[in-house]
């Protein structure tokens, strides 16, 4: 699972460290671990009006065995994307997930 989040709000505060902090605490804690791919991500998107806006964003990749996301991940992701947009006070969150073949451990 991959997510992408803002480093700045809205308003162009930036985004407290601790709030990335809870959320690796969290990611640690009900799937087992995340990568933070580092630095952030540099994109521009235009609003329905025209505007053009400068992202900058983290994004975490959360390695799930597929038959776990399948029966519980998946469920619950909709949940997670509503309070990120609303903690972060987005208006969307890119969340998408691969199905990946690797070797087992």
């Amino acid at each position: 699972m991959h997510i992408k989040l803002p480093t700045r709000f809205n308003d162009g505060k930036i985004i407290p460290v601790s709030y990335f902090v809870e959320l690796e605490k969290k990611f640690v804690k009900e799937y087992g671990g995340y990568t933070r791919v580092m630095p952030p991500s540099r994109g521009e998107w235009k609003d329905k009006g025209g505007k053009v806006y400068l992202d900058l964003t983290l994004t975490y990749e959360v390695f799930i065995d597929k038959s776990r996301f399948e029966k519980t991940v998946e469920q619950k992701l909709g949940v997670l994307i509503k309070e990120l947009k609303e903690s972060l006070g987005q208006k969307a969150i890119v969340c998408y997930y691969l199905d990946v073949r690797a070797t087992q451990f």
